[in-house]
């Protein structure tokens, strides 16, 4: 039961993860071609402009929730671990499967669910504050 509930919040996380860079996608090409027409009116530029703010509090939004998940699952998971040795077991050789991996030890110094979600949510959030000043830049 309690594999069955940390499955569903680590595939809960997965599917917001998914849809937020859906969105992300679409309103990365939207603020884009916004900024990219040439002689566009004010309207726009509004637009473009509204389309940014728009990305980067969504950014802003989603890096708390996915905060907030990864932070619960991994409650849940040393729960799990305390009271069973045979999730203490495969927690153990989780970890020592990542270490052998070359991509774990240059790449991701934290577990993967925290760089998807904290240091890509940083990413974009970056991106979106480029965007926001090229178009202030060429308006």
């Amino acid at each position: 039961m309690l594999w069955d509930y940390y499955l569903h919040l680590d595939n809960l996380l997965a599917s917001r993860l998914s849809y937020f860079m859906l969105a992300q996608s679409f309103l990365v090409i939207a603020a884009v071609t916004g900024t990219a027409s040439t002689g566009s009116s004010v309207r726009i530029h509004v637009v473009t402009m509204t389309i940014e703010v728009v990305g980067l509090v969504l950014t802003g939004a989603m890096w708390y929730v996915f905060t907030d998940s990864v932070r619960y699952i991994r409650s849940l998971s040393l729960e799990a671990r305390r009271h069973s040795s045979l999730f203490e077991d495969l927690g153990k050789l989780h970890i020592d499967d990542r270490k052998t991996r070359w991509v774990y030890r240059a790449l991701m110094k934290h577990a993967p669910n925290q760089v998807l979600t904290t240091d890509l949510s940083v990413l974009l959030a970056a991106m979106w504050v480029v965007l926001i000043v090229v178009s202030i830049v060429v308006r």
